[in-house]
């Protein structure tokens, strides 16, 4: 088998296992005693603690990708092929100046510890091995794959996200004692990757794309399949995910209003809604209507070093009715962002350093961007975003850069507003996936991705 033959059949499996997230903890190592080094823990009782170890993981697509990276090192080495495209990929040079910047700022760092700085390099590797996969689905196409085994491998997660999703969201709202963590190791991840692969299929339907030509789907079979995903994910119990994808959903609605298209966006309109409003209804109810509807001020119930923020700040009279402590705790710890932004507002603290270097994390991927890489690397990560939005139209027509720079652009804006209560950024399944929306929206404005339909 040669190194194109190997690349062209492994890359639509690596995509599988690196979305779906199975894996098994090789080791684990600690710092001296006290020393936190993982990100957060919670005791028998439920009180967070500093996390003393942190887990090495090791997951299948690990392996697969270790395999594509050196077939690719070879194949670069054999031809002596470093003739680079700078128009093609400037795009990606701002991710990888990212990289570069936060790298830096964690070995600049003096607040940390050796073991803390290695943890940090640790999560900077895997966020380099997510945006990879430009590079990956790149040569892929280049060696002569085409982007139906891409899809179709996407629409074998989604399936298999789907069964276990719909199992496990089950099993929690009916207080069943099954544990799902080896599959769902985390909710906001696991179904915010589902979100968008559930994107891509009502796009699909929405846009009238080839589902047969790509997909080997029938209209009424993707149908379906966008169906279970929609219910799997209202059930998922998880408000930042649900939220996210109703937005994205109505942004698609409205992106695409026009005489022609209307009658379709108020059907497909009134159906969310009508789907989504009981759900809706309760999370708005569990998120505004807690702590039998007392009065408290901001701060009630956090931490000391928050509630002397507050305290501190112009926000200490602000009393709130009703409001779930999960929202007032993000309030604040946005406060605390500003703060340590200001303190440091070019280059940060380096990458995945909050826990380590501030002893909290920040719980929106704005403000971890910010305390952590400055406004240097939230320039930089935000361009690389929103190149992609703004893409100009590819020289000559093509038939495919329309859909996938639709299927972006949802994609991004359930990042963006995911990103408000959760670091979807951080989460590297769920960018990773926008890498390769990313990537194969470039391709096509290069009009690369013409004939590679089968």
């Amino acid at each position: 088998m040669t190194i194109n033959h190997f690349f062209r059949y492994f890359f639509p499996i690596f995509l599988i296992f690196f979305f779906i997230d199975l894996e098994i903890n090789l080791l684990s190592f600690s710092g001296e005693e006290g020393e936190r080094v993982g990100a957060a823990a919670v005791n028998s009782d439920g009180a967070h603690i500093k996390k003393e170890s942190q887990e090495i993981p090791l997951k299948i697509s690990d392996l697969i990708f270790i395999s594509l990276f050196f077939c690719l090192i070879c194949f670069v080495s054999a031809t002596k092929d470093w003739k680079i495209d700078y128009k093609f990929w400037k795009h990606y040079f701002l991710v990888l100046g990212f990289i570069l910047l936060t790298s830096i700022t964690i070995f600049l760092n003096d607040s940390m510890s050796i073991t803390q700085k290695i943890v940090c390099y640790l999560y900077l590797i895997k966020f380099f091995q997510a945006t990879l996969i430009y590079v990956f689905t790149f040569t892929y196409i280049k060696f002569g794959g085409s982007i139906r085994p891409i899809f179709q491998g996407l629409l074998i997660t989604t399936v298999i996200m789907t069964f276990f999703g719909f199992l496990g969201s089950v099993s929690w709202n009916l207080g069943l004692p099954l544990d799902w963590s080896w599959i769902i190791p985390e909710r906001v991840q696991y179904f915010g990757v589902l979100s968008i692969l559930s994107l891509i299929w009502l796009v699909f339907l929405f846009k009238n794309l080839p589902s047969v030509e790509l997909l080997g789907l029938t209209k009424n079979q993707l149908l379906v399949l966008f169906l279970m995903t929609f219910i799997t994910i209202l059930l998922c119990d998880k408000r930042t995910v649900m939220l996210a994808y109703v937005v994205s959903i109505f942004f698609l609605f409205i992106s695409s209003v026009s005489l022609r298209e209307i009658r379709k966006v108020v059907g497909y309109g009134f159906l969310v809604l009508l789907f989504t409003l009981p759900f809706l209804g309760g999370f708005l109810d569990r998120s505004f209507n807690a702590n039998d509807g007392i009065t408290r001020n901001l701060a009630a119930g956090l931490a000391p070093k928050y509630v002397e923020l507050v305290k501190d700040s112009s926000f200490s009279d602000i009393e709130l009715t009703g409001v779930d402590s999960s929202i007032t705790e993000r309030i604040v710890k946005n406060l605390y962002s500003v703060q340590l932004v200001y303190e440091s507002p070019f280059v940060g603290s380096g990458y995945w350093s909050s826990p380590f270097a501030h002893n909290f994390l920040p719980d929106s991927a704005l403000f971890q961007i910010l305390v952590e890489t400055g406004i240097l690397g939230f320039l930089l990560i935000s361009l690389f975003i929103f190149t992609g939005w703004s893409g100009s139209k590819p020289p000559i027509e093509s038939s495919s850069f329309k859909g996938f720079n639709i299927i972006y652009r949802v994609g991004t804006v359930f990042i963006i507003i995911g990103g408000l209560a959760a670091n979807t950024v951080y989460t590297f399944s769920l960018f990773g996936l926008l890498v390769l929306l990313s990537c194969l929206m470039r391709l096509s404005q290069f009009s690369l991705l013409e004939n590679k339909n089968t």
